[in-house]
């Protein structure tokens, strides 16, 4: 019997964090978006190229499937030589 709850144990204490962690992508995506928008937008209305497509559909998606949009995200910043955000 003892062998059959801690699997259901650890699982569940597994599964509880999820909504947190899912949160937490979420408030990182959109701190990823904001810092592309303040350096790498802003330089592309001064002249600069345009965002590359999948940059743009990163950015709308970060609400509903932050966690294919921040490696994309991230590569961008990268890419332009910024900073990431600290990820809580």
């Amino acid at each position: 019997m003892k062998t059959q709850i801690a699997p259901l144990i650890a699982g569940l204490s597994l599964a509880i964090p999820l909504p947190a962690l899912a949160q937490s992508n979420a408030k990182y995506c959109a701190e990823l978006v904001e810092k592309y928008e303040q350096y790498v937008s802003e330089g592309a209305e001064k002249g600069a190229s345009q965002s590359p497509l999948e940059v743009e559909i990163a950015k709308g998606k970060c609400r509903s499937s932050p966690a294919s949009s921040i490696p994309v995200m991230e590569k961008a910043l990268k890419n332009a030589r910024i900073a990431l955000p600290p990820r809580d």
